[in-house]
């Protein structure tokens, strides 16, 4: 008697996994998508803490108020002695450089996000 044994898998079975594959892959990537946009935020909004925490410094160290005369003395870039690598780092969004300085509608000392994008900048560290 010969027993006759199936050496793959049927049309169906074949169907049924890559069906399976394209339905978890529908739902991952957004979610991956999302993940990624987020992380960008947080990266910038760390560059930002970044760029006060060294302004800060900069400001503490040489008698600065942080009010008018940081916006002007700050604008030579004598505080990128406190960032790591001396590096002013940029948006993640557009590669653009973050502006800082006196808010009028604050009267206080801010970084802003320069992406105009709406995506994830346009927000300030104080």
């Amino acid at each position: 008697m010969h027993k006759k044994f199936c050496l793959g898998f049927t049309l169906i079975e074949t169907i049924l996994v890559v069906a399976i594959l394209a339905l978890l892959t529908a739902v991952a990537v957004p979610n991956i998508m999302k993940s990624r946009q987020q992380t960008l935020v947080d990266i910038c909004k760390s560059n930002m803490t970044m760029i006060d925490a060294a302004i800060q410094q900069w400001a503490l160290e040489e008698n600065i108020a942080l009010t008018t005369d940081v916006s002007a003395n700050a604008s030579k870039n004598e505080w990128k002695q406190y960032l790591r690598n001396e590096t002013i780092p940029t948006c993640p969004f557009n590669a653009a450089t973050y502006t800082y300085g006196v808010s009028s509608t604050l009267a206080n000392y801010t970084v802003t996000c320069p992406d105009d994008t709406g995506v994830g900048g346009g927000h300030d560290v104080q």
